[in-house]
């Protein structure tokens, strides 16, 4: 009676075996094919902070979110190569401020900036694997452009309220070349939808974005957090991203 048991159960083990291999393979696929190959584009917010010779608060995180900081958000767009290298192109809305500096200015700018980046998956590229993980490490490095309309105004205090220190600073916009670094993470929560963030500190080519000329480069950090959709790959059924499970 056991050994009939036995010759019963055997082939089903095997049969169950060979499924879950068969889904274990599916899934390989899927997760290969949906970051090598695909396409993808991304919206994201945040905000963006300076780095200049107006800044105070540097070293200090909460200040220098509260003081120097401003509401940012964007997107970008583009297209894995291999399991390694992918490239987009990029743009971002946002601003700069600065207050509390020793020339007892307020510095206030709107920000734009847009280009093209390189992205490397470090887990690939360090680990040797075969396919891109669910959740991912990304470097980033690319050039673009900023153009800026910055404005200066004096502090306020108790005699008079603030003023603007000049009034063409209105209508003054400065561009400039940046070079750019950053650094990502990534988590797959369905077959073609990631959530990600991202830091990228970006380097100006000019010393103009806050109208002062005595320093350094500007520089700006962009923080932000955001969702990605990826499109385009094989072995997704439908051009639908919903109703797609990533473990199906």
């Amino acid at each position: 009676m056991q050994f009939r048991k036995i010759r019963i159960l055997l082939p089903l083990f095997f049969i169950l075996v060979f499924i879950s291999e068969n889904q274990a393979q599916i899934k390989y696929q899927l997760h290969k094919s949906r970051n090598e190959q695909s396409w993808f584009v991304s919206i994201n917010a945040g905000f963006s902070s300076y780095y200049g010779n107006l800044g105070v608060y540097n070293r200090d995180p909460i200040l220098k979110l509260q003081k120097e900081s401003k509401f940012a958000y964007g997107l970008f767009a583009g297209k894995s190569f291999n399991n390694i290298w992918g490239a987009r192109v990029y743009y971002n809305s946002g601003g700069l401020k600065a207050q509390n500096n020793e020339l007892q200015v307020v510095y206030d700018a709107k920000i734009s900036n847009y280009g093209v980046q390189l992205v490397v998956q470090f887990n690939t590229l360090i680990g040797g694997m075969d396919y891109i993980p669910d959740f991912a490490i990304y470097g980033i490095a690319g050039v673009g452009m900023v153009n800026s309309k910055p404005i200066l105004s004096s502090i306020e205090n108790e005699d008079e309220p603030s003023q603007p220190i000049d009034s063409l600073y209105y209508k003054t916009s400065v561009s400039s070349m940046t070079l750019n670094l950053g650094l990502g993470v990534s988590y797959a929560i369905f077959s073609q939808f990631d959530v990600n963030a991202e830091i990228v500190y970006h380097r100006s080519m000019t010393d103009e974005l806050d109208l002062y000329v005595e320093g350094g480069k500007d520089q700006f950090v962009n923080i932000r957090l955001g969702f990605i959709y990826r499109f385009g790959f094989p072995g997704q059924k439908s051009t639908s991203a919903f109703g797609h499970k990533r473990r199906r």
